[in-house]
């Protein structure tokens, strides 16, 4: 799936991750995930032994996709954590403001779980590719 609003687009792949950003103009792909590096939001839900432990969009089920009149809405509904439902729901708002060439991209988080969510990495794109000139970094 594809997000675009003026001259920027954002490739979405079937589970929601980035896999792409490219100027439309030029046609310059900003971003190119391969499969290793696809990626959205990590949430850091620790245990007492596992100070890392994590959920990950890539690892969670493909999520509800719905357009709206700002643009559109992913919705990973209660996501698992080590195989398990956590009670925890993450939305993910990709906005496209009217004669911009912006995608203004959120994510909300509801714990209805037990677990405690303490840290998130957001928006987690990999795969950079500088065209090399300043001026379009």
């Amino acid at each position: 799936m594809d997000i675009t609003n003026g001259r920027t687009r954002i490739e979405l792949a079937d589970n929601g991750v980035i896999v792409g950003v490219v100027d439309v103009e030029s046609g310059h792909g900003y971003f190119d995930a391969d499969e290793s590096d696809r990626r959205l939001f990590q949430l850091i839900v620790p245990s007492k032994i596992w100070s890392s432990r994590s959920i990950t969009a890539h690892e969670s089920a493909t999520p509800e996709i719905t357009e709206n009149g700002e643009g559109y809405l992913l919705r990973y509904d209660n996501l698992e954590l080590e195989g398990q439902p956590s009670g925890i729901t993450a939305e993910v708002s990709f906005k496209t403001p009217v004669g911009t060439d912006e995608i203004q991209i959120s994510l909300k988080l509801v714990n209805n779980g037990s677990e405690i969510v303490t840290g998130a990495i957001f928006p987690w794109v990999n795969g950079w590719q500088s065209p090399g000139d300043p001026e379009l970094d």
